[in-house]
């Protein structure tokens, strides 16, 4: 389903310019913002400059999906819900990693394109410089 405008008004009074097109991503996405998701970000403007930052960094971008070595297009970000903060702090403890959580997943496709699209937590990215 579509975004609501009441949803897209929100984030947009909030700064977002271009919020997700699906009620669902605004609904995860106002969620993130008002209570946060046990990350980064005590008030809600450190949220949605933690996103808009986010945002502005990864999406568009070619990465690398470090678990296979295979470069890929960020093509969305959002917000992880508890229950992925909490599988993702527990994966992080299994590997003896002092690195907090990311506080969101990244939607990407391979480069160069394949049939369909994934998601991951933006933690198992890394920028490609070229």
């Amino acid at each position: 389903m579509k975004a609501t405008p009441r949803q897209i008004g929100l984030l947009q009074s909030y700064g977002i310019s271009d919020p997700p097109k699906k009620k669902v991503s605004c609904w995860r996405l106002i969620k993130f913002i008002k209570e946060g998701n046990g990350t980064r970000g005590n008030t809600e403007s450190e949220r949605i400059s933690l996103f808009l930052e986010a945002r502005e960094k990864w999406i568009g971008k070619k990465a690398e999906y470090q678990p296979t070595g295979k470069d890929v297009i960020v093509t969305s970000i959002y917000p992880k819900d508890l229950i992925e903060v909490a599988a993702t702090r527990e994966s992080l403890h299994k590997f003896s990693s002092n690195q907090p959580p990311s506080p969101f997943n990244a939607g990407y496709r391979y480069a160069p394109p394949r049939k369909g699209c994934s998601s991951c937590s933006l933690g198992l990215l890394t920028l490609k410089t070229s």
